[in-house]
């Protein structure tokens, strides 16, 4: 009985002694914490107050609105004030654990820590890249609009969101992430929606190439004055341009598509 009431203080001891020599440790743990909070908190202010400058606080804006962050909700500079408050928290949190003797965790954290820049880099790549997206799918869009090219903002958005696929797998290769199955399955994705695209366009726009053709066959063979029969009607050529042939059929006009012109028998008359 003895030897067992001296093998409980003997664990006891031990715990209390264990405990003692802890003690120290983790109240410096926590104060440094607790200098560490309040030193990320009056910088991330103090970042906060400088961003908040008229002329950083401008150029802040045209980057959100060319990344279209407002429409989600998120804020530029609130975004730079909490990267730079957890930086600071992490850096005082790795101290306070190498003060507690807590190795595992402290290794830990040295690595997440160690690997920020990295990750910092790859958000900075990405944030570059889908600016200058933007600024492409608008400059695509309206180039495409002047050329009266229907579909120019479906043009706009597929150059923005191939650029766009493009960088965000770049980020995610700078931030250590394997990326070859994903450049993989999107390069064949982007394969498709081209080929899908340059073909259903060249189908909607076989008629519209028809029409270039014939005009082009149609000024060297006809010309107003001269009496066609097309289609089975049949006047005299008032008026021609790029798309159609007008004719005067006496009780009245009409107009017929340029392409028929390859397609459909024409009869001219002397």
């Amino acid at each position: 009985m003895k030897q067992f009431i001296d093998i409980i203080l003997h664990a006891l001891t031990r715990v209390f002694t264990q405990i003692i020599d802890f003690s120290p440790r983790f109240i410096g743990g926590i104060v440094l914490l607790v200098v560490g909070w309040l030193i990320a908190k009056s910088v991330s202010k103090l970042i906060g107050k400088l961003l908040g400058q008229d002329a950083i606080k401008n150029t802040l804006d045209k980057l959100s609105n060319g990344l279209e962050l407002p429409q989600m909700g998120i804020k530029l500079d609130k975004i730079i004030c909490n990267v730079v408050y957890y930086i600071i928290v992490l850096i005082f949190l790795l101290s306070a654990t190498d003060a507690m003797g807590l190795s595992m965790l402290s290794q830990q954290i040295s690595h997440l820590i160690q690997y920020m820049p990295q990750l910092l880099t790859a958000i900075v790549v990405a944030l570059i890249g889908l600016y200058f997206a933007g600024i492409v799918r608008n400059v695509v869009g309206a180039s495409a609009k002047s050329m009266g090219i229907r579909p120019w903002r479906l043009l706009g958005s597929l150059s923005y969101y191939l650029l766009a696929i493009t960088v965000i797998v770049s980020a995610l290769s700078q931030a250590g992430i394997q990326t070859e199955l994903i450049t993989a399955n999107v390069s064949i994705i982007i394969a498709g929606m081209v080929g899908a695209f340059a073909l259903s366009y060249g189908f909607a726009s076989r008629n519209i190439l028809a029409g270039f053709l014939s005009s082009y066959y149609s000024k060297h063979h006809y010309k107003e004055g001269q009496i066609l029969e097309i289609d089975g009607k049949k006047g005299m050529i008032i008026a021609i341009d790029n798309i159609s042939i007008t004719l005067d059929m006496e009780d009245r006009q009409i107009i017929v598509p340029i392409h028929k012109v390859l397609s459909e028998n024409v009869t001219i008359y002397k």
